[in-house]
C-alpha cells in the first residue's frame, strides 16, 4: 500500500464501519510490525477484539509502501466480532493513512486520509484468464450508437447480429464487457440471446435485420420474429467483469453445430437523472476457439416471470418465489440429467438475497447457488464449487429477498431499475432445448387474498402476461416489412421509443366487487397505502406468494412450449434441507510481536487537522461513512469507471428520486390523459408476451384478453369465465367467484364480510400507524399446499386466529416426520476442488492500491 502509516482491511455487513470485522496494522520506524484483529463501532478507532484471530506472515516497508501479509480462518471462533467468509457477496472495506507517528501502545489512531469499499466473491473463481487457451479468436458485438431518450429514464434496445463465418465448429468460452467510461453509470445489463427458428430457414426470418439499427425491445416496433431469440449466451449486469467457462464445456456456435448463427443483443439503459444527449456503443467481446471442449453448454433461466403480478408492498421486508415445476424437468431433460456449473443471480435495487433451492423425490438438497448478501452493484457470475446434477422430475425454486422498508410506494415486477426481478441464469452441460423454467403466483388466488372478488373483465386479468407458444412460421411478413421500413426511417438507433411500464396494465383493470371498490382500478387499489395497513392481509399474501399455489411455465429455445404442463400447481411437499453447522477454526502460531499492546476500551477518534476534506468522487473520505445527500447526488452522476471495484450503480438519492418522480408524473399525466394512448402502449407489450399461437401438441387456441374491452367494460362476465385447474384438487381452491363462477350465490356472505372489513378499514385509517415496517418470514416450509378455503381476508382471519373452522381438513405438514439432511444426495458431475475449509491467506492490499 502506498503509505508508511497504518493500513486496514475489513469485512462489513453493510459497507460501513459499524459492525465491521477489521484487521489493522502498521510497521513502526524501527521496522517492528503490529497487527490486530478489531471491530468497528461507528465513527471512531476500531476496538481490539478479545479474541485475536489473525496471524502475521510477512511484513515489509520501503520509502513509499507498506506490505502486511496475514492469514485468518474462514470461520473464526469469535461470532461476536468476526464475520465468516462465505460464498455470498462480501463487502470489503479498506483504509490507510500517511501519518507515520505511530507507536505500539497507540489507543487512538489518526483519522485516515484514504478509504474505499468493494464487493467481492472471496470464495469464487472468476476465471478470466484466456492467455493459456490456444487459438482464441474474438468477435465484438457492439451497440450501433444508441441515442438514449432525454425524457424517459429507461430504454431497452435490441439489435440483431450474425456471427462471422467459421470453417469448422467453434466453442464460445467466455466474454468481457466493453463499456465506454462515460456510459458506465447508465448501462444496467446486457444479454446476448441466441435466435432460433425451429423447422424453418432461419436466414429467411433473421438475415433481413442484420444491417438495421434495431428496435425498442418488447414494444410495438420490435419484429415479431425476434421472439425466437430467448436462449441467453451472455448475461452481463452491473459490476460484472465478464466470465470464462470452466474447461469442461463451451457453447457451440453455428446452427449446423447445435448452436446459433443469429443473435440479438439486448441492452437495458437506466438514466434516472435524465442526463441529456447520451449516445452509447457498448457491448461484449466474445472469445471462441476451434479447440473444442468435452461438452456443449447451455443456459437455463429460473425464477419469477418478469411481470407486474410480482408485487412487493411498501414498508416491508418481503420474499418472492419462482418455481421450475418437476413436470418441466421430466418432460425436457435426459435421463442422465444436466450438470449446472455456474450461476448469475439477478434482482434490482431492493434485492438482498437470492437462492436456488433443489428438491428431488421429496427431499430438499443443498442450495445450487445462493447469496445471502446480494449486492445490485456487484452481479458477477460465479462458478460453483461443486457442479450440481439436475435430473428429470427434480423441482427447483428461486427465492428472492427484498428490503422495501424505506420505500413508501408499491413495487412491481418489470423492466425499470425501480421495478423488481427475481432470476437465476444457470449455465450447464450437456446442452438441451429447454431455456426458461419460470412461474408466477396463482393470480386468482392473489386477488382473492387481497379481498377482490370480481373484476370487470376477469379473462383479461387472469390471462394477461401469460406467455403462449410461438411459431415463427406464422409470422406476418407484411407486418415485418413495415417494421423494416420504420427502422430505416429512424435517424439513429434509439430515436423511436415509448415508455414501457408494465404496471400500467393494472390501470385498465377495473374492480367490480366488493362494492366499496367498485369502479376502482387495480393499480389505484394496489398503490393505495391503506391497502397495506392490514397486517393480517399482508401476512397472508406473503404466505400465498412464497408457499402458495402458482402457475408454472416451461419454454424451449425459439419460445416453443412443450405440451403436458399443468396450468396450476401446488407448492411441493418436501423434507427441508438442514445445513450442518460448520465448526469454527482457531488460529495457531500467533506472534506476540504482531499484536500492539492496546487494551483500552475507551478508544476515541482523533481527527488530524490537516486531513483533506472528503470528496464525493475520490477515496479521500471518512472510513465507512455513508455519503451525504449532495455527495451521493454527485456520485450517482459521476460514478467511478472502475468496474472491478463495483463502485457504481448507486441508487438515486431522495432528492433525485423526488425530482424524477415529479417529472415522470407530469409526463404520465400529459401522455395518459387520452385513454387510447395508454391502451395502445400496454397492448403493444401484451401483443408480444401473449403471442396467441396454439400450444404445441394440444391443438387448441390460447385465449387472449381483448384489451379494448377493458375500456368498454364489455369483456366476458364472471359468470362466463372459468379457469382451468387441471392438476388441482377440485376441493382445494375453488371457493371464490374468481375461481368458480358457480359459487357466486354461495359466496354472497363472504362478499358482505369483505365489504364490512373494507368499510371498517376506511373508518379507522387515521388511527393506523402507517410508518411501521412489516417484516414477515414464513416458518420453515411447513405448508403442503393451499388452504381448503383460501378466500381473501376470510383466509387471513383464520391465519391470524390460528384455528380451523368445523369440518375443515387438517393440512399436511411439509417435510413432516424425520428431517433428512440429504444423505442420499450425490452429484454425479465432476466438481471443482473444494476451497480449503481451514485458514485462508488474505494478502492485505495485494489488492495493492498504488497511489501516485
Amino acid at each position: 500500500v502506498a503509505t508508511r502509516g497504518y493500513v486496514g482491511v475489513g469485512f462489513s455487513p453493510t459497507g460501513g464501519m459499524r459492525g465491521a470485522d477489521i484487521i489493522l496494522g502498521w510497521v513502526d520506524e524501527a521496522g517492528q510490525p503490529y497487527l490486530s484483529d478489531r471491530h468497528g463501532t461507528g465513527d471512531r478507532t476500531p476496538l481490539v477484539d478479545a479474541s485475536q484471530d489473525v496471524v502475521l506472515l510477512h511484513s515489509s516497508q520501503n520509502e513509499t509502501h507498506t506490505t502486511l501479509r496475514f492469514r485468518r480462518p474462514l470461520r473464526p471462533c469469535d461470532p461476536l466480532h468476526d464475520l465468516p467468509i462465505t460464498s455470498s457477496t462480501m463487502r470489503v472495506i479498506w483504509a490507510y493513512d500517511s501519518n507515520t507517528s505511530l507507536a505500539s501502545s497507540m489507543s487512538s489512531l489518526p483519522y485516515h486520509d484514504h478509504r474505499g469499499t468493494a464487493s467481492l466473491y472471496m470464495m469464487g473463481d472468476e476465471r478470466l484468464d484466456y492467455s493459456r487457451v490456444q487459438h482464441v479468436q474474438t468477435w465484438d458485438v457492439l451497440a450501433p450508437n444508441v441515442s438514449l431518450p432525454n425524457d424517459v429514464d429507461t430504454l431497452y434496445w435490441c439489435k440483431m447480429y450474425k456471427m462471422p463465418a467459421l470453417d469448422k465448429k467453434h466453442h464460445f468460452i467466455g466474454y468481457e464487457p466493453h463499456i465506454a467510461d462515460h456510459m458506465v453509470p447508465y448501462v444496467h445489463h446486457m444479454i446476448l440471446y441466441e435466435c432460433h427458428a425451429p423447422g424453418v430457414n432461419s436466414s429467411y426470418h433473421f438475415d433481413q435485420w442484420i444491417d438495421q439499427v434495431g428496435a425498442q425491445c418488447y414494444a410495438a416496433n420490435m419484429p415479431e420474429s425476434w421472439n425466437g431469440c430467448n436462449m441467453p449466451l451472455v448475461v452481463w449486469a452491473v459490476g460484472s467483469r465478464g466470465f470464462a467457462l470452466p474447461q469442461e464445456a463451451g457453447f457451440p456456435l453455428g446452427e449446423e453445430h447445435n448452436g446459433a448463427t443469429y443473435f440479438m443483443l439486448e441492452i437495458h439503459y437506466s438514466n434516472p437523472s435524465m442526463i441529456q444527449d447520451l449516445v452509447d456503443s457498448s457491448g461484449v467481446r466474445i472469445f471462441h476457439t476451434p479447440k473444442l471442449r468435452q461438452y456443449d453448454a447451455g443456459v437455463l433461466q429460473f425464477g419469477h416471470n418478469v411481470e407486474p403480478f410480482q408485487i412487493i408492498p411498501p414498508s416491508t421486508v418481503w420474499k418472492t418465489t419462482g418455481h421450475c415445476h418437476s413436470e418441466c424437468t421430466r418432460l425436457t431433460l435426459p435421463a442422465s440429467g444436466i450438470h449446472i456449473f455456474s450461476g448469475a443471480l439477478h434482482a434490482h435495487v431492493l434485492g438482498t438475497s437470492i437462492a436456488l433451492q433443489h428438491i428431488r423425490d421429496g427431499v430438499e438438497l443443498p442450495p445450487v447457488v445462493e447469496d445471502g448478501m446480494y449486492d445490485f452493484n456487484y452481479q458477477q457470475e460465479r462458478v460453483l464449487q461443486q457442479f450440481r446434477t439436475v435430473l428429470p422430475g427434480d423441482h427447483l425454486i428461486v427465492t428472492c429477498g427484498y428490503d422495501a422498508s424505506n420505500k413508501h410506494a408499491t413495487t412491481y415486477g418489470g423492466f425499470k431499475t425501480t421495478d423488481e426481478m427475481c432470476l437465476v441464469f444457470a449455465s450447464y452441460y450437456p446442452r438441451q432445448r429447454l431455456t426458461e423454467c419460470h412461474s408466477r403466483p396463482d393470480v386468482a388466488l392473489l386477488l382473492d387474498t387481497l379481498g377482490i372478488t370480481d373484476m370487470r373483465d376477469n379473462s383479461a386479468v387472469l390471462n394477461g402476461f401469460q406467455m403462449r407458444s410461438f411459431d415463427i412460421s406464422n409470422v406476418n411478413t407484411d407486418r415485418e416489412q413495415s417494421r423494416i421500413t420504420k427502422m430505416m426511417e429512424q435517424p439513429q438507433a434509439g430515436a423511436s421509443y415509448n415508455e414501457l411500464i408494465l404496471a400500467y396494465f393494472f390501470s385498465m383493470m377495473i374492480i367490480d366487487a366488493p362494492k366499496e371498490l367498485n369502479g376502482t382500478t387495480l393499480l389505484d387499489f394496489l398503490n393505495d397505502r391503506r391497502t397495506w395497513q392490514n397486517t393480517t392481509v399482508l401476512r397472508t399474501l406473503q404466505e400465498r406468494v412464497t408457499t402458495g399455489q402458482y402457475e408454472p411455465q416451461c419454454v424451449y429455445s425459439g419460445r416453443i412450449m412443450p405440451s403436458g404442463m399443468p396450468k396450476k400447481a401446488k407448492y411441493p411437499q418436501y423434507a427441508p434441507y438442514v445445513r450442518a453447522e460448520e465448526p469454527c477454526n482457531r488460529v495457531s502460531g500467533l506472534s506476540t510481536a504482531a499484536v500492539p499492546s492496546v487494551h483500552s476500551p475507551s478508544m476515541v477518534n482523533h481527527r488530524v487537522e490537516h486531513n483533506p476534506s472528503p470528496s464525493s468522487v475520490d477515496p479521500h473520505q471518512p472510513f465507512g461513512y455513508p455519503p451525504t445527500v449532495s455527495q451521493e447526488s454527485s456520485l450517482y452522476d459521476q460514478r467511478s469507471t472502475n468496474i472491478q471495484h463495483g463502485s457504481f450503480g448507486y441508487q438515486p438519492t431522495v432528492n433525485q428520486e423526488s425530482t424524477f418522480r415529479d417529472h415522470r408524473r407530469a409526463h404520465e399525466t400529459t401522455r395518459y390523459q387520452n385513454p387510447s394512448v395508454l391502451q395502445d402502449d400496454v397492448s403493444d407489450y401484451l401483443s408480444i408476451v401473449t403471442l396467441g399461437s396454439s400450444h404445441e401438441g394440444d391443438g387448441s387456441s390460447s385465449p387472449q384478453g381483448d384489451v379494448s374491452s377493458l375500456q368498454r367494460g364489455d369483456g366476458p362476465s364472471l359468470n362466463q369465465h372459468s379457469t382451468s385447474h387441471e392438476d388441482i384438487d377440485p376441493k382445494s381452491d375453488l371457493h371464490s367467484p374468481l375461481h368458480n363462477p358457480s359459487l357466486r350465490e354461495e359466496s354472497s356472505s363472504f362478499g358482505d364480510d369483505i365489504a364490512a372489513i373494507h368499510e371498517q378499514l376506511l373508518k379507522d385509517v387515521n388511527n393506523l400507524d402507517v410508518t411501521n415496517s412489516v417484516s414477515y418470514s414464513h416458518p420453515d416450509n411447513t405448508r403442503e399446499g393451499e388452504e381448503e378455503h383460501p378466500a381473501g381476508v376470510q383466509g387471513a382471519r383464520r391465519s391470524a386466529g390460528g384455528s380451523r373452522g368445523e369440518g375443515e381438513e387438517e393440512e399436511g405438514m411439509q417435510g413432516g416426520g424425520e428431517v433428512h439432511q440429504s444423505k442420499n444426495w450425490k452429484s454425479s458431475a465432476p466438481g471443482r476442488p473444494a476451497t480449503p475449509r481451514y485458514l485462508v491467506e488474505l494478502v492485505a492490499f495485494i489488492l495493492t492500491l498504488f497511489v501516485v
